[in-house]
């Protein structure tokens, strides 16, 4: 019996704490993406599949997903802080803003594309707007992306201060799969590299010894 009244008590403890700041948030607006960013996510937003050819001939489909943002939102102020941080969020004067996460699928292997608005430093307004290609198959798991707009100049933003764990890097003539005026990561420790279009999407990705190239 007192094992029950205690077990009680905490989850009433945790439960009063989970929504103890729910009143203290003040919604300031909503932030989409810039036109920059946009142009990133046309190559996923209406097409249900797409196929890539490998170098010896075969010929793989992939389903396009659109995943479930969360309706993220930007903290610029603090205003309660839950006394137990466990599973406590804290109120906020906050901004909704725009979110889209794409996977490209087939059988393990997918391929990703991520786009957000994220804070560049804590309780500030200043924001930058990030797009972020990956690969994932089981265990390996390859992601890198660039920071697209943001709403200052000073201070420079330092992408390894962002949510981007790598960064891709703009070739007008890249040397991997010859295409102009794309972006591209290169894994030379692994042999692995994706190569994005602006407009396209993924155009070529290497990944165990073979190079899959996008059928347009």
């Amino acid at each position: 019996m007192k094992k029950f009244f205690f077990l009680t008590f905490c989850f009433l403890i945790f439960s009063h704490c989970t929504d103890e700041c729910k009143n203290d948030n003040v919604k300031l607006g909503d932030i989409g993406f810039s036109d920059n960013t946009s142009i990133f996510l046309e190559a996923y937003s209406t097409a249900e599949s797409i196929q890539f050819e490998s170098n010896n001939g075969t010929i793989k489909t992939f389903s396009i997903h659109e995943e479930d943002s969360g309706n993220p939102r930007l903290c610029i102020k603090v205003l309660c802080r839950p006394s137990f941080e466990l599973d406590g969020m804290n109120g906020c004067e906050y901004y909704n803003v725009d979110d889209k996460y794409y996977t490209i699928r087939n059988e393990d292997l997918f391929l990703h594309l991520k786009a957000g608005i994220e804070l560049y430093s804590p309780e500030t307004d200043l924001m930058y707007d990030f797009v972020e290609i990956g690969l994932t198959e089981q265990f390996d798991s390859y992601f890198a992306g660039i920071i697209t707009n943001s709403n200052f100049e000073e201070p420079t933003i330092d992408t390894s201060a962002t949510v981007l764990n790598n960064q891709l890097t703009f070739f007008e003539q890249d040397t991997l799969g010859g295409f102009q005026n794309v972006w591209v990561y290169n894994n030379t420790i692994d042999d692995v590299y994706l190569i994005f279009d602006q407009l396209k999407g993924i155009k070529q990705y290497k990944y165990n010894d073979e190079i899959w190239t996008l059928i347009e």
